[in-house]
């Protein structure tokens, strides 16, 4: 994220305030108005929310507005976005994989390691998961035909 250094005038005193430009923006909407419009501030609420935690601005019910009563013992101070951390962890709890998904998984994890018969694949596999050996079949085709394993004498290896 790109920074950049603000000059932040409040109660007569100039702050110069290094923050990424997501905030100096935010703070510039001050220089028009004593408050953030509803829709900026819905669309901006995790950095408006940051900025209430470094107390230069402060919010009341849903209206965010200058925190006039502002006092930094420094002149000079850094405010470190967290927003690109926050949308990692928001794309991680939404990844959802399939039951086949996850067969396939436990397959090539599981050939990798061990070389299996079949029977004794399908017992391994009907132990940790509750499908068919219809199912089972169709996957491990489909693994053969994506190149991941081979099938010799009805013995599936994995593929290096």
């Amino acid at each position: 994220m790109t920074n950049c250094i603000l000059d932040f005038n409040i109660n007569d005193k100039i702050y110069h305030i290094e923050c990424p430009i997501k905030y100096a923006d935010i703070l510039y909407y001050f220089n028009q108005s004593d408050i953030i419009d509803d829709d900026i501030a819905l669309e901006n609420n995790d950095t408006l929310e940051l900025l209430c935690q470094y107390k230069l601005i402060k919010k009341k019910n849903t209206i965010f507005t200058i925190n006039y009563k502002f006092n930094y013992k420094k002149s000079h101070f850094t405010i470190k976005g967290s927003q690109t951390n926050k949308i990692k962890k928001k794309q991680e709890i939404h990844e959802i994989f399939t039951k086949k998904d996850l067969l396939e998984l436990f397959i090539v994890r599981t050939l990798k390691h061990n070389k299996l018969e079949y029977e004794t694949l399908l017992t391994k596999i009907k132990n940790k998961y509750d499908v068919s050996s219809k199912f089972i079949s169709e996957i491990l085709n489909n693994l053969v035909d994506k190149g991941y394993l081979s099938n010799e004498n009805n013995n599936y290896l994995y593929v290096i």
